[in-house]
């Protein structure tokens, strides 16, 4: 029989080697922002048997309204395992977010970590490393947070990205980092992003939009919101620059997005970007 016992600074300290044995640099955050984590609500939780031996650990971060438990790390010691005692402690946590009336998001295997890797490797083969910038990643990302642009309020959109993101000080702290991301709708998830990788100690960020400035919204099936709710409808790509907080920013042209495939078979649509539609509207 096991029970959990919450965990604390010194605990911390003890157990971190453990994470820098077991997991990658860029998987997980330094020492100091566990503390930190720690000091403004995350808790580590310790399994015990019977006897008060420990036999694993969890790490958990909430978000401010306490309405997510994010599990970051789950960990039964190897003398242990194969017991089934990793799915005894789930059941533990699990129960214990329960009584907060939390939703409890369990994060225990890192299929977004393969995902980056292979990505990495689309980069170096065609051509990110031509230029020059090393090829990193900045952020672990909560798969279990959609697509952010299209919450329906502003709080709500705010709140997820906080939830969806979280930057990997070890990677970005001292850096001039450049971010490309697919799109700037509003605007909400590029102002928060560059907040991140600055609160993270990033010494300069450079926005790239993979996709040309939104001006008009999409009525065939992708959630492109009225014109009043696009940020290129309203500023000039350089009062975007500086409402994101980005130290540059630079979005894909219009006839480098028709060069993208130039002998499909099909036409493309590009209404968003140009507000010429390929029927009446």
């Amino acid at each position: 029989m096991y029970e959990i016992k919450r965990g604390g600074h010194a605990d911390m300290k003890r157990i971190y080697p453990m994470l820098e044995h077991d997991f990658h640099e860029w998987e997980r955050p330094s020492l100091a922002d566990c503390h930190l984590g720690l000091i403004r609500g995350a808790e580590l939780l310790l399994l015990k048997d019977e006897s008060g031996l420990e036999a694993g650990y969890a790490y958990m971060l909430r978000d401010a309204a306490r309405r997510y438990a994010l599990l970051g790390w789950l960990a039964v010691y190897p003398t242990i395992r194969g017991a089934g005692t990793g799915a005894q402690f789930l059941e533990l946590i699990k129960a214990r977010y329960a009584r907060y009336e939390c939703v409890f998001i369990e994060v225990t295997e890192y299929p977004e970590l393969e995902k980056a890797r292979r990505l990495a490797g689309f980069y170096k083969r065609h051509g990110w490393c031509e230029t020059g910038i090393p090829y990193a990643i900045g952020f672990t990302k909560n798969r279990y947070v959609g697509r952010t642009f299209i919450a329906p309020t502003q709080a709500m959109r705010e709140n997820e990205v906080n939830i969806k993101l979280n930057p990997i000080r070890s990677v970005v702290e001292g850096k001039r980092v450049v971010l490309i991301d697919d799109s700037i709708v509003r605007g909400t998830t590029s102002r928060q992003i560059v907040t991140l990788l600055r609160e993270a100690g990033a010494r300069e960020v450079h926005m790239r939009s993979s996709a040309p400035p939104f001006i008009a919204p999409c009525y065939f099936g992708t959630d492109i919101p009225d014109r009043d709710s696009l940020i290129a409808c309203r500023y000039s790509v350089e009062e975007i620059r500086a409402l994101i907080g980005a130290d540059s920013l630079g979005f894909l042209s219009l006839e480098a997005l028709h060069q993208i495939a130039p002998d499909a078979a099909c036409g493309f649509c590009d209404g968003c970007f140009t507000g010429t539609y390929p029927i009446n509207v």
